[in-house]
This record gives C-alpha cells, sequence and structure tokens, in this order.
C-alpha cells in the first residue's frame, strides 16, 4: 500500500466509495495517490474505516476522480460528522486532497446550498480557480441545467416540500424563505391552519371558496401575503390583530367582496415600503365607514392604488372613498311606520330565537365545535390553571389503547391541556392508593374511562369513590365519564350506576365524542394570560 500511486476502478457498477480504500494510508506519512472511480453508479462515500481529520496531513496528497456518476447532492454537515471534524481550521489537513466531481447529475435544490456557497467563497479567494471542483455544474431541475453550481443564485435553490391543503410549498434556506401557492384546487374558506415553519413566509391564495380571513400564529413571518382575486367577505379582528406589528413587506386584499373592513386596521403600524392593496372591493360608504377616509389619506404612502379605493353604494358611489365629503358618509333613518314595525318584528324574532338558543345551548355548542374549528375557543368556558394537572384520566391498563389517543388528542389541544395518567405520572415510593388521592388533588378534572375492565378493577372503583368525593366537596372541581364500550349491568356497582343515572356522560363510540369531549373541559390558562383568546 505504502508503493501504490494509482488505483482504476473505472467502468464497474460500484455505487459508493468507502473508506477501506485508504485504511492503509495512516502507515504512510508521504502518500501520493489517485483512485480514478469515473464511469460507475456512485452517488455517496462511506467511512467503514473510520478515518478521521487526524489521518490526513500536507504530506499526503490524495485525488479522487469521480467523473460520471450518480452523486445529486452532497451533504457537507454530513460527510464533516464522518471525519469527526470539530474545529474548521482543522479542514486544511485536507488542503492536498481533491475531488472531481464533474459530469454528475447534482440536483441543484436547497440541499445543495452550502455546497454553492462554500464553492463560491473559495473562487472569490483565488484559491486554485483551475481545480475541477469549480467546474461543477447542475443537473437539475431543467431551468439550471448546465449551469455552473457556483454561479446559481442563492433565491434559486429551492425545495419542494410537504404542504397542506393541496397547495405547493417551496423553501429557500438561503433566504429562510417558504413559499406557498394555492390555486382553484384549494376548498377552504379559511386560511390554512398550519403551514411548514419558516422565518419568512410569502403566501399566495387564488380561490374562490377563500371567505375569511382569521387568527393565524404563522402569520406573524409572512412577508408577502396575497390573496387577491379571492371571494373573502369576511376579515376577523383576531387577523388583524396578529398582523399590526408582523414584518410584512406587501398586502394583498385587493379583487375580493369586502364590503367594509375592521376599525381595528387604524393600529396597523405600517414601517417604511410596507404597502397595502384594498382596491376592487364593494365598499359600503355610509356614516360606519367614515373612518376609512381619514385613514386612507394617513396613510397614503402605504395604500397601493388608493384612488381606485372607492365607494360601491351611498352617496359617494363610484368616487375614491378619500375624496368622498364628509357630509354624504350618511346612515338611513326610519321615516314611516313599517320600517319601525319591520324592525320590531326583527327583534322579537330574534328574542325567541335567543331563547331557543339557550334551551338548545349545549346541543348547538357540540355542533360548532364540530363543525367549525374556531368555536372550539368561542364556545367554552376559560378557567385559570391552578393545579399541577389540568386532567387526570383513571382507567384500566387493559384499555390503554383506547386511552393513548385520547391522551395525544388532548396533550396536542391548543392550549395543550397536562394529563396526568398512572403509568406515566405516578411517583415511584409511594403506594398505589397514595398516588391515586394525589393525583386527585392535584388536578382540575378527573376524567374517568369507564369499561367493563374498569368496573371489575379494585383500584379503578377506589379511583371513582375517590373523584366522587372530591367532587361532593367541592363543586369547581370537573368530574367527567367517558364509557369506552357497552357495559355489563351486573358489574356496575351502586355507586357508579347512581351516578351514572343522574349524570350526563360520553360515550367513546359517540360519532361526535371529541366535540363533546372539549364541550365539557374548560380551556386552561395561566395565570398570567388574560382570559381573551
Amino acid at each position: 500500500m505504502k508503493s501504490i500511486k494509482y488505483i482504476d476502478l473505472v467502468n464497474n457498477s460500484l455505487t459508493v466509495l468507502d473508506s477501506s480504500l485508504l485504511s492503509k494510508l495512516k502507515l504512510s506519512h508521504n502518500m501520493k495517490l489517485v483512485i480514478n472511480a469515473s464511469r460507475n453508479f456512485i452517488t455517496g462515500i462511506t467511512n467503514s474505516a473510520n478515518i478521521t481529520i487526524n489521518d490526513f496531513s500536507d504530506k499526503k496528497a490524495i485525488f479522487i476522480i469521480a467523473t460520471h456518476n450518480n452523486f445529486t447532492t452532497v451533504d457537507i454537515n454530513y460527510y464533516l460528522k464522518l471525519l469527526n471534524v470539530t474545529d474548521y481550521v482543522r479542514l486544511l489537513r485536507l488542503w492536498t486532497t481533491g475531488f472531481d466531481l464533474r459530469f454528475n447529475p447534482f440536483i441543484c435544490d436547497c440541499a445543495l446550498y452550502p455546497v454553492a456557497d462554500a464553492l463560491r467563497r473559495f473562487w472569490h479567494m483565488n484559491l486554485r480557480p483551475d481545480v475541477p471542483i469549480f467546474s461543477v455544474t447542475c443537473g437539475s431541475p431543467p431551468s439550471l441545467a448546465g449551469m455552473l453550481v457556483r454561479n446559481v443564485p442563492t433565491d434559486q435553490f429551492n425545495c419542494s416540500v410537504e404542504c397542506p391543503n393541496k397547495c405547493i410549498c417551496n423553501k429557500t434556506d438561503a433566504r429562510g424563505l417558504m413559499t406557498i401557492h394555492c390555486n382553484e384546487k384549494y376548498i377552504e374558506n379559511n386560511l390554512p391552519k398550519t403551514i411548514p415553519h419558516a422565518k419568512r413566509i410569502n403566501l399566495n391564495i387564488k380561490s374562490n371558496k377563500l371567505t375569511t380571513l382569521s387568527f393565524r400564529e404563522y402569520l406573524r413571518n409572512v412577508s408577502q401575503f396575497d390573496v387577491s382575486q379571492c371571494a373573502i367577505t369576511t376579515i376577523e379582528t383576531s387577523f388583524v390583530d396578529m398582523i399590526k406589528d408582523a414584518s410584512f413587506d406587501a398586502l394583498f386584499l385587493n379583487d375580493n367582496r369586502l364590503k367594509t373592513i375592521p376599525r381595528s386596521f387604524k393600529n396597523l403600524n405600517f414601517s417604511k415600503g410596507q404597502v397595502l392593496a384594498l382596491d376592487g372591493n364593494p365598499f359600503i360608504c355610509d356614516c360606519h365607514s367614515h373612518w376609512m377616509k381619514t385613514w386612507l389619506r394617513s396613510n397614503k404612502k402605504h395604500i397601493l392604488r388608493r384612488n381606485n379605493t372607492r365607494c360601491a353604494t351611498g352617496p359617494g358611489k363610484g368616487k375614491p372613498i378619500h375624496e368622498v365629503p364628509d357630509n354624504l358618509f350618511i346612515c338611513e333613518s326610519f321615516t314611516n311606520i313599517d320600517e319601525l314595525l319591520s324592525v320590531i318584528g326583527s327583534i322579537t324574532f330574534l328574542a325567541l330565537l335567543l331563547v331557543i338558543l339557550w334551551y338548545k345551548s349545549k346541543s348547538i355548542q357540540v355542533f360548532m365545535i364540530s363543525h367549525f374549528d374556531i368555536c372550539k375557543y368561542c364556545c367554552r368556558k376559560r378557567k385559570h390553571r391552578q393545579l399541577l394537572y389540568d386532567i387526570f384520566i383513571p382507567h384500566s391498563c387493559e384499555d390503554d389503547d383506547v386511552i393513548k389517543p385520547i391522551v395525544d388528542y388532548l396533550e396536542n389541544h391548543h392550549p395543550p391541556y397536562r394529563v396526568c395518567i398512572g403509568e406515566k405520572n405516578f411517583k415511584p415510593g409511594k403506594t398505589i392508593s397514595e398516588n391515586i388521592l394525589d393525583a386527585i388533588e392535584s388536578s382540575q378534572t378527573t376524567l374517568l374511562a369507564i369499561s367493563n375492565n374498569f368496573i371489575r378493577s379494585t383500584w379503578c372503583n377506589m379511583e371513582f369513590r375517590e373523584a366522587h368525593m372530591r367532587f361532593l366537596k367541592d363543586r369547581n372541581i370537573n368530574m367527567l365519564l367517558i364509557v369506552l364500550e357497552e357495559l355489563d349491568n351486573n358489574l356496575i356497582g351502586k355507586e357508579l350506576k347512581i351516578y351514572m343515572e343522574t349524570h350526563v356522560y360520553i360515550m367513546y363510540r359517540d360519532t361526535q365524542f371529541w366535540a363533546k369531549l372539549l364541550q365539557s373541559l374548560p380551556i386552561m390558562i395561566e395565570p398570567s394570560v388574560t382570559d381573551g383568546k
């Protein structure tokens, strides 16, 4: 091995290059070696010999020719870890080691960006510009094919990532940017609930199904927000509250069906260069929208096509809102008895409707929670968190498979619940009965999972009795039963039977189980957090 100068591996069927080729180099301090592995099917380099950066020196000259292979990317972090590089200065040990990776089908996407950045930096340093590695070109995407990797603009290194709601998501690591496009295939009436995380987000939706803009956490990171040419009729205040301090570049709300916008738009803190488009909407110009005139005037540098933001109704119809005289922003009043009677009839109808809604409030809440995501929060009570756990779930260990998805659902709720279950949270060294009492005393809600396995268990029956006693002592503490299966009446104890006959419980097989469960549980908030969502 000390005498070998050239290893010829051309035209074989190799799929990897392994460090075992170099394993004997540790014995030679003056090795000069060329390994020609061109025209194979190599996709990467492995390290079965566990060679590290310490095995290289400026006296070892190694050159690897791997042209015409199947390299599509190079993961720099992977190879640094492979060679145990912890100090980048030690990379100088590789200075006499070279690679020729030309004529490989490199994919110029976000994964290859670190390589392109490194090549660009070394090239500008004029360090041996004739080295073949500087001539590596892109194989794909088609728009970049044949271009030198070091010359590809940074914003062209994009990757497709998994995207919700039949949208298309591309990330550009170099800019920390996520670009999301949704077209007519987007059928939701609101914004996507979640999108891939990124420091900066460009969101573009073009769908006539989009009618409402609501609160979304990711709006804090939006740079370009384009929902023009959709069918938006409603902008919720929560949406405006989220974006009012965001560092967005542009908001395009033009060409929708907005008749009005929330007055909280007055609180938008426009920074230099930020723009908002509202033109092409059928705005109602009456006494309630007069504020828009002053607001549009004071933010003229930030409102795109301000002269096209016009009144669709009222005396100022067809005119730019900021030019309509103040006395034309009027609201019509009742002029005859028929209109007055009509209003009285409407009020009476609404009063009857409210009575019916109050009588059926729980059923309506369950329906709203089941069908409208936002109602998971607006239809439920809120409680300040005062105890260690929010929910303790006594259950039979034989029902773990059923309990696990319930626990996962609660722990992933927004905001998440702190759930106590015996096998995970009971403290070692204490008896089971002591742990049960501690769990009940430390939990806001005891959620008993009743099954035939449960009512056969002595410990489970004890958990029911203790929870029931605490519930009777303190009605601020919640106790809730979910029934996992059809129960054997012969097994049900007297206390449990009486409780089930006099209280509402939830059947696990109920099609509205999750909605009923949420409706029965308060939203837990930290004491320092206000009750507002």
